[in-house]
C-alpha cells in the first residue's frame, strides 16, 4: 500500500444499494483491521449501505435530483411531482432509457456519484480525519471502485470519467478500478475466513446483488496470513440476474391483482394510484422482509401465505368475491408458490452458468470445486442457496463441495424488522454475532462492538434506559434472533 497515501476509499455502487470502506493511513498503527465501513447517510445514521436511488422534481430535471438515498424514499419524495431514478445499473451498457422524462444513464449516474462525493468530502473534511496539518482538498486520497464482471475495458473508462466528472480524483486525488466483484468477494474471504479455505482449493464465488450475478473461479496458492494468494482459473463472466427482477415481478403480480379490485373500490383517486400502490408494496418492509427470509421446501410450503400492506390504499367492506386477494382491509394476501416462481427463473440462470464453469473446469484443467461461496442480496437468499445445495447433492459434480455465504450473521448490518411490543415500546430482538465459532482469535486484543439505542426526542430522562444480553451459540449457523428462530 503507498506510504505517501493519507486515506483509501473502496466504493461499490451497487444495483440496489451502495457500499463505502475506508481506511485512515494517517492513524497510527493502520493497517487492514483498521478499516471501517461508512454507516452515516442521509436520513440514516446507522446503516452500511445507501440505496442507490434519487428523486428529480417533474418539471424541474434539468436541476439534478431533489434528494438521494434513504431521502428518496420518504414519503413526501413519492408525490405526483417526484420522478424516482432507480436500478439505472442495469441500463448502464445498453444506455437504454425506460421512456420516462428521467435524464440518461450516463446523467443518472453523474448525478448520483455527485451526491455520493458530496457526502464523503462532508464526511472527511472534520479536522479529526487527517489532523490539522492536512486537509481534504491537500490530502493524498484513492478512491477505488469495485466494477461488475459484465462490464468491459471501455464500459469501465466511462464509468471513471463520469466519476471524475461528479468530483472524484479532483486535485491531489486520485480513482482507480481494482477488482471485480466477485473477485473482491474472493479477497475478502481469504482474508477473514482464513480457517475456511487451505491451499489448493478451487473456489467457485456466485455474487448475486441486485440487477447482476457474477462469477469467479480461482484457485488458493497459498493462505499465507498477510497475503493469500489467489489466482484466476477462468475468466470472470456474469449476468442480468438479480433481486430486482423478482421485485418487479412482484410488483406485476401487485398491480393486476389491485387492478381486479379497481380504485374505487380501492378509495384511490384514479387508475393512475394503483401503479403508484403496487411500486410502494414492491418497496414495503412487508414483501421485502418476506422475500429475505424465504426459505425452500420443506422448510417452506408453496401455499402458505404471506401478507403486504397496501400502502396508501384500503377496502372498507371486502365482500366474498374480495377474500382471495385481501385479507384484512388494508392488506393483501400472496402465496409462497408465486414468489418462489420468480426465484426460480433467477435461480435456473445462476444454476447454467455455474454448470458451465464446473465443465470448462474439468474438461480443460481436470480439476474439482472445494468451494462455493455465495455472496450479495441475492446470494444471501436462503431460498437461492438450499435450492442450488439440493440440485448439487450426490452424484452431482458438486456433492463433495462446501456451500458457505458471506452474509453471515457477524457479518451482517442490516437489522431485520421483526418486532415485539414490550412495555408499550416496540423492540428488535436482533443478535448481531462478534466472533465466528471456531475462528483464531488474539485474548491480548480485545474486540470492540459499538451499539446504540435511539429514543425519540420528547422522552421523559426516566424512561432512557435499555438492556444488552450478550449470548453465545454453539451452533455452526446460529439464529439471528434471541428466541432463536432463524425466520424473520
Amino acid at each position: 500500500m503507498d506510504s505517501e497515501l493519507h486515506l483509501v476509499v473502496g466504493i461499490d455502487v451497487g444495483a440496489s444499494c451502495t457500499g463505502v470502506a475506508f481506511i485512515n493511513l494517517t492513524k497510527a498503527n493502520a493497517d487492514r483491521s483498521n478499516v471501517r465501513t461508512m454507516s452515516k447517510w442521509p436520513g440514516k445514521t446507522s446503516e452500511s449501505k445507501v440505496p442507490t436511488i434519487m428523486a428529480y422534481d417533474s418539471a424541474n430535471v434539468d436541476q439534478g435530483p431533489t434528494s438521494w438515498g434513504f431521502q428518496s424514499k420518504s414519503e413526501s419524495e413519492q408525490g405526483n411531482n417526484r420522478l424516482l431514478a432507480e436500478w439505472f445499473k442495469c441500463d448502464f451498457q445498453s444506455r437504454s432509457k425506460d421512456g420516462s422524462k428521467l435524464p440518461d444513464v450516463d446523467t443518472l449516474y453523474r448525478d448520483f456519484l455527485s451526491k455520493l462525493y458530496g457526502h464523503l468530502r462532508e464526511r472527511f473534511l472534520l479536522p479529526s480525519t487527517f489532523g490539522q496539518a492536512v486537509t481534504w482538498d491537500t490530502a493524498a486520497v484513492e478512491f477505488i471502485f469495485s466494477v461488475p464482471a459484465t462490464w468491459r475495458q471501455h464500459d469501465v473508462k466511462r464509468f471513471l470519467a463520469i466519476a471524475r466528472k461528479a468530483g472524484f480524483g479532483s486535485g491531489s486525488h486520485r480513482i482507480g478500478t481494482c477488482l471485480t466483484e466477485p473477485q473482491a468477494v474472493a479477497v475478502y474471504a481469504a482474508y477473514q475466513e482464513q480457517n475456511l479455505l487451505t491451499a489448493g482449493d478451487n473456489v467457485l464465488i456466485v455474487d448475486a446483488g441486485g440487477g447482476t450475478v457474477d462469477f469467479c473461479l480461482l484457485e488458493v496458492k497459498s493462505m499465507d496470513t498477510e497475503y493469500p494468494e489467489l489466482v484466476e482459473k477462468l475468466p470472470v463472466e456474469g449476468d442480468d440476474v438479480g433481486s430486482a427482477n423478482i421485485d418487479e415481478k412482484f410488483q406485476q403480480l401487485a398491480r393486476m391483482k389491485l387492478e381486479s379490485l379497481g380504485h374505487e373500490r380501492l378509495g384511490l383517486s384514479s387508475a393512475k394510484q394503483i401503479k403508484t400502490t403496487a411500486w410502494r408494496m414492491r418497496h414495503s418492509e412487508d414483501f421485502q422482509n418476506e422475500k429475505v427470509t424465504l426459505g425452500a421446501p420443506p422448510k417452506a410450503h408453496a401455499e402458505e401465505a404471506f401478507h403486504v400492506k397496501m400502502v396508501g390504499a384500503s377496502v372498507p367492506t371486502p365482500g366474498p368475491a374480495d377474500e382471495v386477494y385481501v385479507a384484512n382491509t388494508d392488506e393483501m394476501p400472496f402465496r409462497n408458490g408465486e414468489l418462489m416462481g420468480f426465484f426460480d427463473e433467477e435461480c435456473q440462470t445462476i444454476k447454467r452458468h455455474m454448470d458451465q464453469m464446473i465443465e470448462d473446469l474439468q474438461l480443460h484443467m481436470q480439476s474439482d470445486i472445494q468451494h462455493v461461496i455465495f455472496s450479495g442480496g441475492l446470494g444471501g437468499s436462503p431460498y437461492i442457496q438450499e435450492t442450488l445445495r439440493s440440485q448439487y447433492g450426490e452424484g452431482t459434480s458438486l456433492e463433495k463441495a462446501e456451500f458457505h455465504s458471506l452474509d453471515l450473521p457477524q457479518m451482517r448490518a442490516k437489522k431485520e424488522s421483526r418486532t415485539e411490543v414490550k412495555n408499550g415500546q416496540e423492540v428488535v430482538p436482533f443478535v448481531e454475532w462478534c466472533i465466528k465459532r471456531g475462528k483464531p482469535y488474539d485474548p491480548d486484543r480485545p474486540i470492540f462492538k459499538e451499539s446504540r439505542m435511539c429514543f425519540a426526542p420528547n422522552t421523559d430522562d426516566s424512561s432512557l434506559h435499555g438492556q444488552m444480553t450478550i449470548v453465545e451459540s454453539k451452533e455452526t449457523d446460529p439464529p439471528k434472533y434471541k428466541d432463536g428462530k432463524g425466520q424473520g
